[in-house]
């Protein structure tokens, strides 16, 4: 995929109060300052997390529940129909109850 979030950690393994790791790559290359959302069953819909460090890397804090990230990257492009392509990349997961 042009775009993905990596988790750094198995997010099953992962207990309320810790945080996720997650990179996020863009053609293999880290995606630096790329804003994070996230949703869960356990947490207000499109939370905003943050955007991504020079590495790509970000930790998002995590609640028991079913768990969809999100993020978007716009490139622009040199194109006879588009001036812009969007690539969306989702994570999803779930964080047991103890």
């Amino acid at each position: 995929m042009p775009i993905e979030i990596v988790p750094e950690k198995d997010p099953s393994q992962l207990r309320s109060g810790e945080a996720l790791p997650v990179k996020v790559l863009f053609k293999g290359v880290p995606a630096k300052n790329l804003q994070l959302f996230a949703a869960s069953t356990g947490a207000p819909a499109n939370k905003n997390i943050g955007k991504t460090d020079a590495n790509g890397r970000i930790a998002v804090p995590v609640t028991p529940g079913k768990w969809r990230l999100h993020t978007i990257l716009m490139e622009r492009i040199t194109a006879p129909d588009a001036d812009w392509e969007s690539f969306w990349a989702t994570l999803t997961f779930e964080i047991p109850s103890l």
